[in-house]
């Protein structure tokens, strides 16, 4: 599928992150189908930062006791990386897109992800409740 490498160097698209948000980047885009594990997300952040890729950021200090998260960027170097897979990921994706005469078959995919949408609110608001000790 999708190495990790260029999963993290595509969720970096969005801005500077942890190793935690980028995982929930990625999973996010991916609907949980792809999730990264933090014991190769974070020597890969390493990696990336000796390659020139990424740099690391102040750390932020967001816990009273103990490290505070360290945010990562792009540098330039690791935009054009960025471009170079997300250039090539392209035309594998158009591969998955419908033809232009099938109409049909799109308004049906459309019509799935609104009712997964839908489906999704429904669970989220379920689940609040829940947690909240309230009656389903």
């Amino acid at each position: 599928m999708l190495s990790t490498r260029a999963a993290l160097l595509l969720a970096f698209r969005r801005g500077p992150a942890c190793g935690l948000e980028l995982i929930e980047r990625i999973a996010a885009v991916s609907a949980g189908a792809v999730r990264p594990a933090q014991g190769s997300v974070y020597p890969l952040l390493g990696r990336l930062e000796e390659d020139g890729l990424v740099r690391r950021l102040r750390p932020r200090p967001t816990r009273e006791r103990g490290r505070g998260r360290v945010d990562y960027e792009l540098t330039v170097a690791g935009v054009r990386a960025s471009d170079a897979v997300r250039d090539t990921l392209r035309p594998i994706i158009q591969l998955g897109s419908p033809e232009p005469d099938s109409d049909a078959l799109a308004e049906r995919m459309h019509e799935r992800v609104r009712t997964g949408l839908t489906l999704s609110r429904f669970a989220a608001r379920l689940r609040s409740r829940v947690q909240r000790g309230a009656r389903p």
